[in-house]
């Protein structure tokens, strides 16, 4: 995704930011995501790419600081996915799996 497609207002409370889910090696490992939570996408996205250049900004969600543990929580109990840390997760190297993660954070934010 491209940053001139990325929100342009930064909310003015800390507590509001956004979650985000990236595909980092989308060339060699389209499997391999990092979801997190920022306050300004367009930063965290620079952040990344240093060690990333091609990382892929799948989607993004409005939400409270507080909400990423619970995403994170929600996607363990929901799909099978592997942590190589708190945020970076691989998921099965099948067809469907991402857009079934996808599928997996909207219905986590519909329901609140």
């Amino acid at each position: 995704m491209f940053d001139s497609s990325l929100p342009e207002v930064l909310p003015a409370d800390e507590e509001q930011g956004y979650l985000y889910l990236v595909q980092l090696i989308p060339e060699h490992t389209p499997f391999r995501l990092k979801v997190g939570w920022t306050t300004n996408l367009r930063q965290r996205l620079r952040q990344i790419r240093p060690d990333c250049p091609k990382a892929y900004l799948l989607r993004w969600w409005h939400c409270k600081k507080s909400d990423e543990s619970k995403a994170i929580e929600y996607i363990d109990n929901e799909i099978l996915v592997f942590h190589l840390s708190r945020e970076v997760i691989d998921l099965p190297a099948i067809d469907g799996s991402v857009s079934g993660l996808l599928v997996c954070l909207e219905k986590f934010f519909d329901s609140r």
